[in-house]
C-alpha cells in the first residue's frame, strides 16, 4: 500500500516539474524570413532565417522545429558561432521533426538568429495538365508561443511561370539549386551567411507575409506554376473562350433579328 502511495506521489512531483518547465519555457519569433526555390520536379530548396527570442525564465539550449514529411536538413548555423549545430531528423508519416542543440544556450531575455538551409522533396504535385501544385509551409517552432512576422519569397526555376504573378522586366529570380546546396554545405560559416545577407528584402515572383501566428501556427502558400504558359491558364483560356463564343452566338441572334425586322417594316 504503502509503495503504490510512494509511486503516485512520485508521478504527481513529476507531472508538476513538467509543466512548470513548460511554463518557463516560452519563446517567440519576432520575425522569420523565408526565400523558396521551386524546381521542375516539385522539390523545393529553401534559404531561412528565424529569429528567436527567451521570454521564459530558464536558460534555452535546445528547439524542436517540424518540417513537411519529406524533408532534409542540410545546415543550421546560430549566429556568432563558428561551427554548424548539431541536430536529428525524425521523419514522421506527416512531418519530420528536427531537435537542434544551440551552440550557446539562449539566455532569459535574450534573442538569437539560425540560418537553415533545407530541402522539402515532393512539395508540388502535378495535375493532368502537367502544371505543378505546391504548398509552403513555413517552420513550426513546437516551444514558441507567437511569431510576430513571417514573410516568404517563391521563386522558380528559369523557364517557369507562376500563376497569378505579374513577372517584371528586370526580375532575375533568386533560384538556389541544389549544385549551390552542395557548395553552401563546404562553406565558411562567413561565406554561408552572405547568403542570408538580404533575405529579409529578397524578391520573388510572389511575397506573402502573415503577421501574430500563435503556437503551432504556421504561415501556408499555396500556387500553381508551370513551363506551359498555356496549360497553367487552361481553364482562364477556355473560360474567355466560351465567354467570345456566347457574345458571338448573342450577336449574330441580335443582327439576325434585326435583319428580319427590317425586311418586315419593308413588305
Amino acid at each position: 500500500m504503502r509503495k503504490s502511495f510512494g509511486i503516485i506521489i512520485l508521478a504527481l512531483t513529476l507531472l508538476v516539474s513538467i509543466n512548470a518547465f513548460a511554463q518557463e519555457t516560452k519563446l517567440i519569433h519576432p520575425a522569420d524570413y523565408y526565400s523558396v526555390s521551386l524546381d521542375g520536379e516539385g522539390d523545393a530548396v529553401v534559404k531561412a532565417k528565424l529569429n528567436i527570442e527567451n521570454i521564459g525564465k530558464i536558460p534555452v539550449s535546445i528547439l524542436k522545429f517540424e518540417f513537411p514529411e519529406q524533408t532534409t536538413i542540410f545546415r543550421v548555423l546560430q549566429a556568432n558561432s563558428i561551427e554548424p549545430l548539431d541536430f536529428q531528423a525524425e521523419h514522421g508519416s506527416e512531418e519530420t521533426t528536427v531537435t537542434i542543440e544551440l551552440a550557446q544556450a539562449l539566455q532569459p531575455n535574450q534573442q538569437t538568429q539560425l540560418s537553415l538551409l533545407y530541402k522539402s522533396s515532393g512539395l508540388a504535385t502535378k495535375d493532368f495538365l502537367g502544371n505543378l501544385n505546391f504548398d509552403f509551409k513555413t517552420i513550426v517552432d513546437r516551444q514558441a508561443v507567437l511569431t510576430e512576422k513571417a514573410r516568404v519569397a517563391i521563386n522558380l526555376e528559369p523557364g517557369f511561370f507562376l500563376k497569378g504573378a505579374v513577372p517584371e522586366i528586370d526580375y532575375k529570380p533568386d533560384f538556389f539549386s541544389e549544385g549551390m546546396v552542395s557548395k553552401a554545405m563546404s562553406m565558411e560559416p562567413t561565406q554561408f551567411r552572405r547568403y542570408y545577407e538580404s533575405i529579409e528584402n529578397a524578391r520573388g515572383l510572389a511575397v506573402h507575409e502573415a503577421f501574430n501566428l500563435d503556437a503551432l501556427e504556421s504561415l501556408h502558400v499555396k500556387g500553381t506554376y508551370n513551363w506551359n504558359f498555356f496549360a497553367l491558364f487552361a481553364n482562364e483560356i477556355l473560360a474567355l473562350c466560351v465567354l467570345g463564343l456566347a457574345i458571338g452566338i448573342a450577336l449574330i441572334s441580335f443582327h439576325k433579328k434585326k435583319a428580319g425586322s427590317v425586311q418586315k417594316q419593308r413588305r
